[in-house]
This record gives C-alpha cells, structure tokens and sequence, in this order.
C-alpha cells in the first residue's frame, strides 16, 4: 500500500514537473511569438523585434528580457516610400537588459488593463535614422494618434516609473555613413506613467508621465567645417519644474589663431566662447521637445567670449547688409527662438586683432561684465508692441574703466534700425595705450579723459549722433615701425599733431564742451560692431581737434 501510495505521488510530481516545464516553454513562445506579432501589426510591417530570453514570474509580476533589438526593415521601408507614406525617423534600438516589475497579470488578461511598479531600462543604443521626410514626425502627431498606437487592445496602462539608464543616443541621415549626433550616458526617468482616455488630455503630463527628468553627461558636436567643436556638459531637464540646466556650454575652435587662419582666403572671424551654469526658466517643454525654445528667463553664470581677426589677411567684398546681430537673429537662426529675459553675470569679452599697419596684435577687453537682454526673441509677435530688443551692458573697459551702455534693436524694421548709448568714466588716457599702438600706430604721452559718453542711432547704411569726451593736457605720440620692428616716434609729425591736438576739452573751466557731431556713412563690408565704433571715434575726433 505504501509502495502504491509513493509511486502515486511520483507520478503527480512528475506530471507538475511535466506541466510546469510545458507551461514555461508555451509561454515563451506565447510571449515571443505575441511580441513579435504585435510590433509587426503596429508599425505595418515596418519593424522587426528579436530578443534572446524572456523570463516571467505572473505570481511576483516579475518580466525580464535579455538582448532585446528592434529595427526597421529596409525594404518594407521602400515600399511606404513608393506611396509617400514613409517616415522622417527610422529608430533601431538595442536593449542588452530590460526589467519589468510589480506587473499585475491577471487584471491585465481580464479587464485589458496594465499595472506596473517599475520598468527599467540598462545600458540601450538608439539610433535615429533621419529619412528627410516630414510626412509623420513626433512632433506633429496628435497624442490622441500616440496613445491609441501604444494602448493598442488595452484600455489603461499604468507604471509607477520608467528608468531608462546609461543610454547611448545616435542621429545620422539614412543613407549617410557618418553620425551627425552623439549623445553618451544619457538617462532618462519617466514617473507617474498614465496613458488612457482621460490621462491623455491632461496637459500637465509630458509624454504621458507627471514628471521626466532627463540628463546627459556630454555632448560633442563637430561643426560642418570640422573648424569647431561644440560641447555641452550635463545637461538636466525636469518637466514638472519646467526647468533646464546645462552645467557648461562651449564653442571651441580646435586650431590655434595663426593656424585657424590659414583655412581661408579672407579675413574671417575666430570664436572661442564658453557659458556655464546656464538655467531656463519656466520653460515650454512641447515646444522645447518640438526644437523650439520659449522661456521666461535664462540665467547664465560665468562666461567668456572671444574673438580674433587678422587685418593682414584682404578682406572679402561682400556686402554684410542684413547682417547686423538682430537681422541675423531674425532671419538666419534655424530654430524660433522666445527668451523674456536673459540674463548674463560675469562675463569676460575680448576683441583681438592683428593689425595690418604693425603686424601686431591689439585686444579690447570687458571684465566683470554682465548683460541683460530683453524679449531675445526671432518671432514678430513676441516682440513688445515696441518692437524692441533691448540690452543693458556694464563692465570695467581695459578691466579698470567702469562703462555701462545700453543698445535697442528694432528686430520688426526692415532697414535694421539701431540705437546705442553709453558713458564711460574718469581714466587715465594713457591706459588706452594697449588699443591705440598696435591699432593705429599712436601713443598717448599724457593726459585725463574725464568722461565720454554717446548717444548713436544708425541703420543698415549710416550711423547718426552725438559723442562727448571731455579731458585736459592731452598730449600724443604718432609712431612707425623700424627695421626691427620696434615701435619709435615720429618726431616732427608729433610735433605737428600736438600743435593741432585741442589740448583740453572744455577749453577753459567754464565754458561749453566742443560736441562731436557724428554723421558716418557704414562700410558695408564690416560689422555692426565696426560701425558702432568708427561713429564714436568719428566723434572723439572731431571732440580732439582731427
């Protein structure tokens, strides 16, 4: 009897044993099977989806997927392509481990509904194909279209979160061979997942999650003419606080000054710029997602700019009519663009120039500088019923010489109309020296600059305005080069220009100042900045007695 009962119980073992293992192989292929099935239906056909094991536990919800691959069938893409219904991306994605958790099955099977604690995604590669077709984007499909494609047979699905970490993020042109983005260790945490009727009109959410937090340790870029390299440091963004921050923002020239410049025919301009601590508030994120930007204020905390010319190269004779830095902000800036107020708080602005009289190299620079720009904006209708874009500027000039300024572009005008104004206070003359020798051949030997303010107006072709500068016993040098190509002075042509030089400015205390009266007809081959400073001189001249 007993020897009946043991073999009873084997057998039941055996046939648990049995089912068990029957059952865990059925459902893989259910589960593989399904899956595949179900990607092929959703995208026509378009993707295909592979992995190596799926492992399921329905009591503890427990999903695990190991070398999950979707990718785009090239020739069903051909044929969506005959009828002009292809895509502008094609994704291929490769999971090495994906991680479902907290899954309730049973509610899903019964009631077409999906409940999840967490998803965790390790270590993805995906690469973005851009087709150059812009017949069905992201950013032009209705949620609507978005929910109904990812609910497919089920009516709710909810997930606790989404984490998706360490990923690697790729963008190239379909047929090109070459990555145009890369974008390293990029995580991305979706929480509060809710995707039904009802969460989908819920304007709080992005991408169907209450809050989404992305980061990216770095992004490098090479410029098309693989003279720069653009690189972004860890990049934060949270939907809920409508906030983005970049650690550092960069534009590095990869070839010093000399080299850089034998790249061209002409005299071209050298950048070298980096922003740190850079923080957009309140920022729309379906219009960020959509590569636009519209903030109410961006803050930057320290930051360098610099720019270097070499006048000994020819310059090229091409007009630069529309492009003054509004213009060009309106016209020429590949994305739309609504900043309220930026902000900018210690700034270092250098201009460097090799001069084609000398040889040698003059600079200009701003020290503790800081900015703030007004409605920084390329779109008409965002502009104040003005419709001007103002920036209010303070620094210490040379770095001792407090200056402020104020400049206002009329970004609606169509002939680029400007206004500038500015003071500059007490400073010994002699410190300008640093400018004036290397520049334009000239030594300032002694004397007081009081003050100098202006008040500019100008457009596409003329500067118009007045310039006051007022000083006492100034006296100059005019200088040329020797044979080793050392600065000495001109002794009787200095001689000539003091006699003529107006020595003090009022002439006696008392009486009125002399005014520059500028009325400066633009070059139309050199910058708005050009302008801007050939006026003001054009004033300290006649203020001086040239």
């Amino acid at each position: 009897m007993k020897n009946k009962k043991l073999i009873f119980f084997c057998i039941l073992l055996a046939v648990i044993a049995g089912g068990i293992i029957y059952w865990t192989n059925y459902k893989n292929k259910l589960l593989h099977g399904g899956i595949r099935k179900m990607v092929l239906e959703q995208s026509n056909g378009l993707y295909k989806i592979k992995s190596d094991t799926i492992v399921l536990d329905e009591i503890e919800g427990f999903l695990s997927i190991t070398n999950l691959s979707l990718k785009s069938d090239s020739l069903v893409y051909d044929t969506i392509t005959l009828s002009h219904q292809q895509p502008s991306v094609l994704t291929n994605l490769l999971i090495p481990n994906l991680t479902i958790r907290g899954v309730k099955t049973p509610k899903a099977l019964l009631s077409q509904e999906i409940e999840g604690s967490a998803v965790v995604i390790e270590s993805p590669t995906i690469e973005l194909l851009i087709t150059g077709s812009a017949s069905d984007t992201v950013v032009q499909m209705s949620y609507n279209q978005v929910y109904r494609q990812i609910l497919g047979n089920f009516k709710h699905i909810k997930v606790d979160s989404l984490l998706i970490n360490n990923a690697v993020l790729l963008t190239r042109d379909l047929h090109g061979k070459n990555y145009k983005h890369q974008l390293d260790s990029v995580d991305i945490h979706l929480f509060d997942i809710q995707i039904d009727s009802l969460n989908n009109q819920d304007t709080s959410r992005f991408l169907f999650a209450k809050d989404m937090h992305l980061f990216t340790k770095e992004i490098k870029i090479l410029s098309g003419n693989a003279l720069y390299r653009y690189v972004i440091k860890n990049v934060m963004l949270s939907t809920f606080e409508q906030k983005l921050n970049v650690e550092q923002f960069s534009i590095n020239p990869l070839q010093g000054e000399a080299a850089f410049m034998k790249n061209f025919k002409y005299q071209q301009d050298r950048f070298d710029i980096d922003m740190f601590n850079i923080e957009l508030k309140q920022l729309n994120i379906p219009r960020f997602i959509s590569e636009e930007i519209d903030a109410q204020e961006m803050q930057v905390g320290k930051s360098s700019f610099k720019i270097y010319r070499d006048m000994t190269y020819p310059r090229a004779q091409v007009s630069k009519v529309g492009n003054y830095p509004h213009q060009m902000l309106m016209n020429e800036l590949p994305f739309r663009l609504f900043i309220r107020k930026a902000i900018f708080k210690n700034s270092f602005i250098e201009y460097k120039e090799r001069a084609e009289s000398s040889g040698e190299a003059g600079h200009v620079q701003f020290k503790e500088a800081g900015a703030t720009i007004d409605y920084l904006t390329n779109i008409k209708e965002m502009l104040p019923s003005s419709g001007i874009m103002t920036l209010d500027f303070h620094s210490k000039f040379l770095g001792q010489i407090p200056l402020t300024a104020t400049l206002q572009f009329y970004n609606a005008s169509k002939d680029g109309k400007w206004s500038a104004k500015g003071h500059l206070r007490t400073l010994d003359a002699k410190i300008v020296n640093q400018l004036t020798e290397p520049m334009g051949l000239a030594r300032v030997e002694d004397g007081v600059i009081n003050s100098l303010t202006f008040n500019l107006t100008g457009n596409d072709y003329r500067a118009r305005g007045d310039v006051l500068i007022l000083y006492k016993d100034l006296q100059v040098s005019l200088l040329k080069q020797n044979d080793n190509n050392d600065l000495e002075r001109k002794k009787f042509i200095s001689w000539i220009a003091n006699l003529k030089l107006k020595s003090n400015n009022p002439k006696k205390e008392g009486r009125e100042p002399r005014h520059g009266k500028v009325n400066y007809e633009r070059d139309i081959h050199r910058s708005y900045f050009a302008l801007l400073w050939k006026s003001i001189f054009e004033g300290i001249k006649q203020c001086v007695g040239f």
